[in-house]
């Protein structure tokens, strides 16, 4: 199967970048790595493709997950090119690697309805845009919680010296965050047009959650910018934000299709 080679390619790629490419920075594999990952995004973009075009509304729920993944590969590639940051690339890629083992494994695509498909496509993009997003920002928040954690515990990074520092992860963090919001923001005012009954578009649960993750990420850049949060409140906060912007989207999906048989739209 082709995911199992993308996900067999994403998995080297990050064994290599946490590994001999962070203990030889200037090496022969720290230079092969990004290679590797790229070859492997390459290959997850073309099965992102044919799964795309296999449907004729939108993805499904697996390649939506799939999806996602490939963006947050994206993003790790930058990060390749940061020795200090090679060990964050890596657990992107490790991710990246498992959500491609999702591509088109669960049926059952959201319609468009009578919405010009445009405007749907747009609505789509940016949600997934900002999912990704706000998924970076929870990575970067768990990777900060399990270095202060350890730091405060033994007194010693251990394992987590391998991550950057606490400074520059919550910097990135913030730096996703304020991308993805403002992203969220922009798919869920698009998304109003796709609104004609929240009961029988079976949009309620997904509504609601998303509009209280969205209160948290708001809230939590309030904090940020007016009082100057940080620390585990922050991470709490984006963790938090998280999950629940999850759970309205790929865990109120899950349950209307594949459990209930229904759709949204």
């Amino acid at each position: 199967m082709p995911e199992i080679t993308v996900f067999g390619a994403y998995v080297v790629a990050a064994v290599l970048l946490a590994g001999p490419a962070r203990a030889d920075p200037s090496g022969l594999i720290a230079r092969f790595a990004p290679i590797v990952a790229l070859a492997a995004i390459a290959t997850h973009g073309w099965l992102l493709w044919q799964a795309a075009l296999a449907t004729t509304a939108s993805f499904s729920l697996g390649s939506t997950v799939s999806l996602t993944g490939w963006l947050l590969a994206l993003l790790a590639i930058g990060y390749t090119l940061r020795p200090d940051f090679r060990a964050l690339a890596a657990l992107f890629l490790a991710g990246a690697g498992i959500a491609a083992l999702f591509t088109d494994s669960i049926v059952g695509a959201s319609r468009a309805g009578d919405q010009p498909l445009w405007q749907f496509v747009s609505h789509a993009v940016m949600a997934t845009l900002s999912y990704s997003l706000l998924a970076a920002a929870a990575a970067l928040a768990l990777a900060s919680a399990l270095k202060d954690r350890r730091l405060r515990h033994s007194g010693a990074a251990g394992w987590t010296s391998l991550l950057p520092s606490l400074d520059d992860m919550e910097r990135h963090m913030f730096g996703a965050i304020v991308s993805g919001f403002a992203l969220l923001s922009l798919a869920m005012f698009s998304g109003l047009i796709f609104v004609r009954d929240l009961m029988a578009q079976h949009l309620a649960h997904k509504t609601v959650l998303t509009s209280i993750a969205w209160i948290i990420f708001g809230i939590l850049l309030v904090g940020r910018w007016q009082f100057g949060w940080r620390g585990r409140k922050a991470v709490n906060l984006t963790l938090a934000g998280f999950v629940i912007l999850a759970l309205a989207y790929f865990g109120s999906r899950f349950v209307l299709e594949t459990i209930l048989g229904r759709q949204w739209g």
